[in-house]
């Protein structure tokens, strides 16, 4: 059906007499606005070929049920249909879109698990060294934080107290959060005789990795380049190097040699 089609239509549904269509087969006619006194009327219904009277009784009661309030109904119903249908399509034009854009995109560089720091090994990074990655200039997805429910809800709110305290917002506020827990974590495990490493370095517990990445999730920063560096050293090398710490650890007490 047609956008003219639907439009006369619905002009002449809208101008036809409205409320109930009723046909009587005793009276062999249609009762326009059935059971009302303000407008009610009727036409005589006659089949002109040559069918049965039950025939007759079943096309009248087509014509009747194909009243202007139900015709209007179904246009409604198909042209919302038409627009579901249209944005849809665009939705699906649009998601193909990036689709071929992404398979289309090439690569601006590559990068390989080394400090970050090292301009020179950054810039000799290709697709030939083994374990490095592609990097394509695309924004990033948008961070949705979860919801905060009756489980997470003392932890957020114990988030948000602590950022308070620190006067920060954002990445910072995770940044500094996440990086007093790790020192934390750090100096405790020194207390309890953890293992060692180069320069003296107490190995940080796994408990920190956890609270840095709940803190990242719940102010919505888990992506920010400065949090997945803290998460990346703890995550693949158990420890947080020096050259990344933004605070210096005392210097463990050198006991007395007695003579």
């Amino acid at each position: 059906m047609s956008n003219i089609d639907k439009r006369a239509l619905r002009e002449a549904a809208e101008k036809a007499t409205p409320g109930v269509w009723v046909y009587l087969p005793k009276n062999t006619s249609i009762e326009y606005d059935y059971g009302s006194d303000d407008s009610q009327g009727s036409v005589t219904y006659m089949d002109s070929g040559d069918f049965t009277q039950k025939q007759t009784d079943l096309n009248g009661a087509f014509i009747a049920a194909a009243n202007p309030a139900n015709v209007l109904a179904l246009l409604d119903e198909l042209e919302a249909k038409d627009a579901k249908i249209a944005n849809l399509t665009a939705e699906l034009d649009a998601l193909r879109e990036g689709a071929r854009a992404s398979l289309e995109a090439e690569a601006v560089g590559y990068f390989g698990r080394f400090d970050a720091d090292d301009e020179d090994l950054i810039d000799q990074c290709s697709p030939n060294i083994s374990g490095a990655f592609p990097l394509y200039a695309a924004p990033p997805a948008p961070v949705v934080p979860d919801k905060i429910t009756s489980a997470n809800a003392p932890e957020v709110f114990e988030i948000a107290t602590e950022a308070e305290r620190l006067g920060l917002r954002g990445a910072y506020a995770s940044y500094a959060v996440g990086w007093n827990a790790c020192r934390a974590a750090m100096l405790q495990g020194a207390g309890e005789n953890s293992p060692v490493v180069q320069d003296g370095l107490p190995a940080v517990c796994a408990e920190a990795y956890q609270v840095v990445g709940v803190m990242a999730e719940a102010l919505g920063v888990f992506d920010d380049a400065s949090i997945q560096k803290v998460m990346d050293n703890l995550a693949q090398q158990k420890l947080v190097h020096c050259d990344v710490l933004p605070f210096s650890l005392p210097a463990a007490p050198q006991q007395e040699v007695k003579s």
